[in-house]
């Protein structure tokens, strides 16, 4: 049987997961669509919270996930981070070139990267769990002898 710990340790980082690309898409469009960087590094305490917050759940997750899950969480982190950086280079590449209209710096590449690296730990995740709950349930059915 999936245990509660593991449920809740996978659902905490994929909703961290899903809210940093939120945060993030959020600044990439102050930034690019709004032509506001300043309103864009309104942003950057929430995303260092959640920085820390998938850190420290990383950490949690291989004294309860599957291999496959640790995995995701790993490229999990290391993509909200790469996109955090990002952003942060884009802020100053717009301060330096407020007059141009190119956006080219990849910024919005990398975000559909975290989204796509949050939705692989959900399937890694979810079929974990299946596994362990398939097992559970297949140990139900066999009468104790």
């Amino acid at each position: 049987m999936a245990s509660p710990e593991r449920r809740q340790a996978y659902a905490a980082l994929v909703h961290l997961g899903f809210q940093i690309a939120a945060t993030l898409m959020e600044a990439a469009t102050r930034l690019h669509d709004r032509k506001d960087p300043k309103g864009a590094l309104e942003l950057w305490a929430r995303l260092d919270e959640l920085q820390d917050a998938i850190h420290a759940q990383v950490a949690d997750v291989p004294l309860v996930g599957s291999e496959a899950v640790i995995t995701a969480a790993h490229t999990l982190r290391r993509s909200a981070r790469r996109t955090v950086g990002l952003l942060g280079q884009s802020v100053d590449a717009a301060k330096k070139r407020a007059d141009d209209d190119t956006a080219g710096d990849g910024l919005s590449q990398r975000i559909r990267l975290l989204y796509g690296a949050t939705n692989d730990l959900a399937e890694a995740a979810t079929d974990d769990l299946r596994v362990s709950l398939d097992a559970g349930s297949e140990g139900e059915r066999t009468p104790a002898r």
